[in-house]
């Protein structure tokens, strides 16, 4: 029977496949690297996300601590009518209560404000 010889070296097919996984293990370290690199930014982001929302909370906290003066600043910067029968619509002169307290004619006695031809004595 003959003999043959093997037409690859298997000492070289075993050197060239460690050279191939190596090459292959080393490419996918790097793309692992990379996306460790990309998630890890991304949870940075995340991270100073989160900490803005949480200056978000206590800004809220304090606005709300401000709310009632506020709220009371508004009420008391509000328009309000000079004459205390009249709305502010309907006192347009910013006529005051006591307009006609120095005219000698008598009101009738339905009229609730003193200034003539004013829309609350209608």
């Amino acid at each position: 029977m003959a003999t043959y010889e093997p037409l690859l070296d298997a000492d070289l097919l075993h050197t060239e496949l460690l050279k191939t996984l190596d090459h292959k293990c080393d490419h996918v370290h790097l793309k692992l690297d990379k996306f460790f690199a990309d998630i890890h930014a991304k949870i940075d982001n995340i991270e100073a996300s989160l900490a803005k929302f949480a200056a978000v909370g206590v800004f809220m906290e304090e606005f709300n601590a401000l709310k009632p003066a506020l709220t009371a600043f508004v009420e008391r910067t509000t328009p309000k009518s000079a004459c205390i029968f009249c709305t502010l619509a309907e006192n347009l002169d910013s006529h005051p209560a006591a307009a006609a307290l120095d005219i000698p004619v008598r009101m009738p006695a339905r009229s609730r404000c003193r200034k003539w031809g004013c829309a609350a004595n209608a």
